[in-house]
């Protein structure tokens, strides 16, 4: 090989060496981008979904009960898993308190906040109670999209005076947590043959 043909050779090696050099470079940038993208992907659009979330429903409603001055209060609950992951509801706790109802003394409304009403000592509520797994349907470990619910059934004397009851439920993940990972609560006047509102 005379030294023109060599000269030739040994640019060509470097210009194939350098394209080479540029093509794994190309590559590897289009691999980190792809990998950029599907992690931006998963977070933005994905994540969220797998983020624990539930939905708690409940309702009130009563019944006559075997004597004129007693009734039923019947309280439906339903837990539902609305993300992509599941998790677990290890204790569930159900109080009842009362209150008197209140009365505007001008044209103003009187706002009502049932949760100032509550008891700072256990002693004093109407019904105070934690259920543990195997004690209540709605404790339990929830699948994707799974759902549970129970009738909480109640009977009572009719009050000799007008007030209202609060019924509420807390929902712990662990069986020691402080908090509550989700409550939810109606109320009613006892015996009511119609129901207030939805809260």
């Amino acid at each position: 090989m005379n030294t023109i043909a060599r000269v030739r050779a040994i640019r060509w090696n470097k210009a194939a060496l350098v394209s080479e050099t540029m093509k794994n470079w190309f590559e590897i940038v289009a691999l980190i981008s792809a990998g950029v993208w599907a992690i931006a992907q998963f977070t933005v659009k994905d994540e969220p979904s797998r983020a624990p979330n539930f939905e708690v429903v409940t309702d009130i409603s009563w019944a006559a009960g075997p004597t004129s001055d007693t009734c039923y209060a019947d309280w439906d609950v339903l837990v539902k898993n609305e993300s992509a992951r599941a998790f677990k509801i290890a204790r569930a706790n159900v109080t009842i308190w009362t209150f008197q109802p209140l009365a505007p003394t001008s044209d103003k409304p009187v706002y009502i906040d049932v949760h100032s009403f509550r008891p700072r000592q256990t002693s004093q509520y109407m019904f105070n109670r934690s259920f543990l797994a195997g004690s209540m349907p709605l404790v339990k470990h929830y699948a994707p999209t799974g759902t549970a619910s129970h009738t909480f059934e109640w009977l009572l004397r009719k009050p000799p005076k007008p007030e209202w009851w609060v019924f509420r439920i807390d929902l712990y993940d662990s069986v020691n947590a402080p908090l509550p990972t989700r409550w939810a609560y109606d109320w009613s006047e006892p015996c009511a043959t119609s129901k207030r509102p939805e809260p």
